[in-house]
């Protein structure tokens, strides 16, 4: 019953500023809510129409959990991983391996995991967000500089770095992620990678 009732569900978008309303409700078909359920198997699929359109599927997985905490389960844990293992293990897929600057490199575990199914790093891009919080000249800072230049963890991709906003910042904001980003790798030490590895304009 619930599987044909999310398969009626259908919502034609007018503008991107729909965006919000549409994952809000979406999710409240699906049954998730942030004090409820946090992960499920079904999938909201958006599609853009147009002649200028690529044929491309992008697929928005959530990130690896490690452990269960009070709002994730175990069931969670395994729900995510196979989620996410289905898609890193097609052939087909293009893995975009993001990982955060927030924390260490060693700990972030989707690089084991995309090295297991793509072990050349031969359809592997790795990104890398929030920069920003790496202080300016340290070791860590140093860390994610080499990583992004493909010294560290190699893809034949390579690496690319993007800057965005926190959600709970930008509505304070005069300027647009887009002029933040920019600013913030004219003055950043990342500024010595080359252009067409960071920012969202190139990826």
């Amino acid at each position: 019953v619930d599987r044909d009732r999310l398969k009626r569900f259908h919502r034609e978008l007018k503008t991107k500023d729909d965006f919000g309303d549409l994952f809000k409700i979406a999710g409240n078909e699906m049954g998730l809510s942030s004090t409820g359920r946090s992960f499920s198997n079904d999938i909201l699929r958006v599609e853009f129409c147009g002649p200028s359109q690529p044929q491309l599927t992008l697929v928005d997985l959530p990130g690896l959990i490690h452990s269960e905490i009070e709002s994730q389960t175990t069931g969670d844990v395994e729900l995510v991983h196979n989620l996410v293992s289905r898609y890193l293990k097609n052939p087909r897929s293009i893995i975009l391996a993001v990982v955060s600057a927030k924390n260490d490199i060693g700990n972030q575990i989707i690089l084991r995991s995309a090295r297991n199914v793509d072990p050349q790093g031969l359809r592997t891009l790795g990104i890398i967000t929030k920069p920003d919080l790496l202080v300016k000249g340290s070791k860590s800072e140093e860390a994610f500089i080499a990583l992004a230049r493909n010294e560290v963890v190699k893809f034949s991709l390579g690496w690319h770095v993007v800057k965005n906003i926190d959600s709970a910042i930008a509505q304070n904001q005069q300027s647009t992620r887009d002029q933040q980003e920019i600013l913030f790798f004219q003055e950043s030490n990342f500024t010595r990678l080359p252009a067409p590895a960071v920012g969202i304009t190139f990826l």
